[in-house]
Order: structure tokens, then C-alpha cells, then sequence
């Protein structure tokens, strides 16, 4: 596993290598609400606030968890 931080996004939103890791986990955790339960929202009060750590495959790279 490869482990990826963003860390206090309000703050770096011009860092365009944080915006995309973010829209990465924002894009896993609608794919896995859309399965669930399609009335919960994609974003919370803490997200732009919170550290975030995502985890990517080794092997293919893909994000699959955070």
C-alpha cells in the first residue's frame, strides 16, 4: 500500500496535487454511498478542515481506501 495525506485543504486550495487527491476521495466515497444509499451527502462539515490519509494500491495505483 502506498499511504497519501492531504492535510488542511482550505488552507492549500491551490495546490493542485491536493485538489485532485481529494476529488479522488470524494469520487470513492460517492461510488460507495451510490451502492448504499444514495440520500447521504458527498461532503461533511469537517472535510475541508480534517487531515485526510488515502491508501493506493501498489500494484495499480488505485485509491482504495482513505
Amino acid at each position: 500500500m502506498i499511504f497519501r495525506t492531504v492535510k488542511e485543504l482550505a488552507a492549500n486550495l491551490r495546490d493542485s496535487g491536493a485538489n485532485a487527491r481529494f476529488m479522488e476521495m470524494l469520487e470513492l466515497r460517492q461510488r460507495m454511498f451510490r451502492e448504499h444509499r444514495e440520500t447521504i451527502l458527498t461532503l461533511d462539515q469537517y472535510d475541508l478542515i480534517s487531515d485526510h490519509v488515502l491508501l493506493y494500491s501498489e500494484k495499480t495505483g488505485a485509491l482504495i481506501g482513505y
